[in-house]
């Protein structure tokens, strides 16, 4: 009798200490998951509430409160609501998940999300609601924290005015701004899901190749500009951005940017052409002219070839302009580069020296083919000038220099320019070649010139 009494009792205190044991470690998970819980009597109005229960709504731990004391720490404009839902479970046994603000007698509030499920008897009454009580304020912070960056993401990519667009890791656009369809001149359709390469100017390296280079070597983004095609066959520039969005060092998409340089970049080669190009004829100028000859010069050589330069003066010019005026003068040089062009060859340069003078850049002559150019220069110089509704007739002077082995852009234009020289000497409107005794008499004249000075 009394062993088995022992046994008895040993056991209950033992199922005592197990429930103590499962209520303390329930408790403590409720701690760490700011999670509480609560059960209320249908019947009796009684309402039992867990310590993390209290925790939350800001009350000391087994303080004593109304039965509908939660609903009294509810915030103000989330309570009507939080009533009628509790009323309408408590009626019909129908579960709820609601999420609404509390306030703690210290004046904070909280957000917390309430899951409530119902007890039923037999004759289908509700005979107690259960549920927890989470505080998830750091949560909807977090989240509305989130939201809030993505709507001023969604404002700044939709109303940006930088073209932009976000790609998968393929390179393929899966979402582009308004911006970026004008940008391109093409709609979502011909965007969304393309190939960007289908984009580029056939003549750049692709984007996706620079973009991969740059990954090789280390970095998560990259910048050029680079020219776009548009349906309608218009070239756009843009300035090009493209950077590597990651999640924990993963690649996740590529996000892109692109502005509108095209402007800019005109002005530059509008300001680059009126550096190396005459104003007046539009013609080559001598610093385009110098870089020509050196390019020349280096292309015969491989080729085992010769390089032909022409020296133009026209005869009598400045009669011409100071009998007719400078407007007419410079009528007339822009009519001579127009028939100086016609008459050369397609692959051949001409360009303004300075003042009355041109220069014609023959790539691989013979001596007979740059006489027969010249020949036909000249000719172009015979038919009568209109200038300002008066016909003149007007001559030019030519001379011939063939490069050698030892030819550079300046001894090229100082030999060319002795013979057309000499043929002024021989009475204007003729074709002089250079050779070695025509710079032994410039020289000559330059040393008697000097030692009459």
């Amino acid at each position: 009798g009394s062993s088995v009494i022992a046994r008895d009792i040993t056991e209950s205190v033992k199922a005592r200490r197990a429930l103590e044991a499962s209520r303390r470690r329930l408790e403590e998970a409720q701690r760490i998951a700011h999670l509480g819980s609560f059960e209320l009597s249908t019947k009796t109005g009684e309402m039992i509430w867990s310590d993390e229960m209290y925790r939350i709504v800001g009350l000391e731990v087994g303080a004593p409160f109304e039965p509908h004391g939660f609903l009294a720490s509810v915030h103000p404009d989330d309570v009507a609501h939080l009533r009628e839902i509790w009323a309408h479970s408590a009626l019909t046994g129908d579960s709820f998940d609601h999420t609404f603000r509390i306030v703690r007698p210290d004046g904070t509030e909280r957000s917390v999300r309430a899951r409530v499920v119902s007890d039923i008897d037999n004759d289908g009454r509700v005979t107690k609601l259960s549920g927890t009580v989470a505080d998830q304020t750091e949560w909807v912070q977090a989240e509305a924290t989130r939201q809030a960056a993505e709507s001023r993401f969604e404002i700044g990519f939709e109303q940006s005015a930088i073209g932009a667009v976000i790609a998968d890791l393929e390179g393929i656009p899966r979402r582009v701004n308004q911006a970026m369809r004008d940008l391109l001149g093409r709609s979502d359709d011909e965007l969304i899901g393309r190939r960007w390469v289908e984009f580029g100017h056939p003549d750049e390296k692709p984007l996706g190749q620079a973009v991969l280079e740059a990954l090789a070597d280390g970095n998560d983004s990259y910048q050029d500009e680079r020219r776009y095609v548009r349906p309608d066959g218009s070239i756009v520039w843009a300035a090009t951005n493209v950077a590597i969005v990651k999640n924990n060092d993963v690649a996740q998409y590529i996000f892109g940017q692109l502005k509108d340089i095209t402007e800019r970049k005109q002005m530059e080669a509008e300001s680059s052409h009126r550096a190396l190009h005459d104003s007046l004829t539009g013609l080559p100028n001598r610093l385009l002219l110098t870089d020509r000859l050196v390019h020349g010069l280096a292309g015969s050589r491989r080729r085992n070839s010769r390089l032909g330069v022409i020296f133009l003066d026209v005869d009598q010019f400045k009669v011409v302009n100071d009998s007719l005026g400078h407007t007419s003068g410079d009528g007339l040089l822009s009519e001579a580069a127009h028939r100086i062009e016609r008459a050369i060859r397609p692959g051949d340069t001409v360009a303004r020296f300075g003042g009355d003078e041109f220069v014609v850049v023959c790539d691989d002559v013979t001596a007979l083919e740059a006489d027969q150019i010249a020949q036909r220069v000249l000719r172009a110089f015979v038919r009568p000038w209109l200038i300002d509704g008066q016909e003149i007739h007007v001559t030019a002077s030519l001379g011939i220099a063939l490069s050698t082995d030892d030819s550079t852009p300046e001894s090229l234009l100082r030999d060319s320019d002795t013979a057309m020289y000499r043929a002024k000497e021989l009475g204007r409107g003729r074709i002089e070649m250079f050779d070695h005794t025509l710079s032994t008499k410039a020289s000559q004249r330059l040393s008697i010139s000097s030692a009459l000075h």
